[in-house]
């Protein structure tokens, strides 16, 4: 099964998500404004496998929607996955997620579907808050039950998440850790720890190069800690190889037994919003990293 963060990065989401409004909408400190809002095709296929418990064969496509409004950023993700494990019998998977961010980074809904063969796995539905700029926050799931999860002082939503990797990367850091909530898991939140390099040359077809132009470019290593777990391990590492635009290029997500690879493969931008009321800028999340250093090293 494809974890949601493979979708939500590029949320956030891409992806997330991770991750002020204007005349039209505007840049704004928090990095978010750079974001290109954007329609976008990954073909996915499985980059290794143990061959113990893991898939023999994966195909499938990831379609994804950013849409930028004057108050949030809404994505819509769709994962068609088909897998072979063992026989010959293929097994279908379908992941409908979907969205909302508020740009003062306070607020997010979400909504995620998940269904084998046809019938329905999973459904998570809920919503979450944050109480101020680099203040805690409190996350409530209404599906598959009631369900409620703190979030740490400094947690963020996937989009803000991602502005905030972007801002980084163009500083120069080359690493930073913060508290993430995406929707995706009854785990979460998730505490990701980012590592970041310089970016390979482009295997991009030469019409998506084209399309998408001239602009810095990133890898990055993601590693989710669940933050009610005490892990010394990952549970899941992703590989990203992201642009200044927020426009994801690949991504690798590795799981215990197999990892999987999604590549653009066809994109589209879409129109800003025109606001008439410009909304103040936030700062962007804090600095300050979390007290455990352990999950760095």
């Amino acid at each position: 099964m494809v974890s949601a963060r493979i979708v939500s990065f590029a949320a956030a989401a891409a992806f997330s998500a991770s991750f002020g409004v204007g005349l039209p909408a505007a840049a704004d400190d928090t990095g978010t404004g750079r974001l290109k809002p954007h329609r976008a095709v990954y073909a996915m296929n499985l980059a290794g496998s143990s061959g113990v418990g893991g898939p023999s064969q994966v195909r499938g496509v990831m379609f994804y929607e950013m849409v930028e409004t004057c108050e949030a950023w809404k994505i819509d993700t769709k994962v068609l996955l088909r897998s072979v494990y063992g026989g010959d019998e293929e097994i279908e998977n379908l992941r409908k997620i979907q969205t909302w961010e508020a740009k003062d980074g306070l607020g997010f809904r979400f909504r995620l579907d998940e269904s084998a063969q046809g019938q329905v796995e999973q459904q998570l539905r809920g919503v979450a808050v944050i109480d101020g700029p680099n203040l805690a926050g409190v996350a409530e799931f209404s599906a598959p039950q009631s369900t409620q999860s703190d979030l740490p002082k400094g947690a963020t939503f996937p989009t803000r998440h991602m502005a905030e990797l972007i801002r980084r990367s163009t500083a120069g850091d080359t690493h930073f850790t913060r508290v993430v909530f995406d929707g995706a898991s009854l785990d979460d939140p998730y505490e990701v720890s980012a590592l970041i390099g310089d970016a390979p040359a482009s295997v991009l077809a030469p019409e998506i190069q084209a399309t998408l132009g001239e602009g810095a470019r990133w890898k990055a290593r993601l590693a989710y800690f669940p933050v009610s777990k005490s892990a010394e391990t990952p549970e899941f590492e992703l590989s990203v190889l992201y642009r200044d635009d927020g426009i994801v290029e690949n991504i690798r997500q590795d799981y215990d037994d197999h990892s999987l690879d999604a590549r653009l493969r066809q994109i589209e931008f879409l129109s800003r919003p025109f606001c008439e009321a410009p909304a103040l800028p936030l700062a962007p999340p804090s600095e300050v990293e979390p007290a455990s250093e352990e999950k760095d090293k």
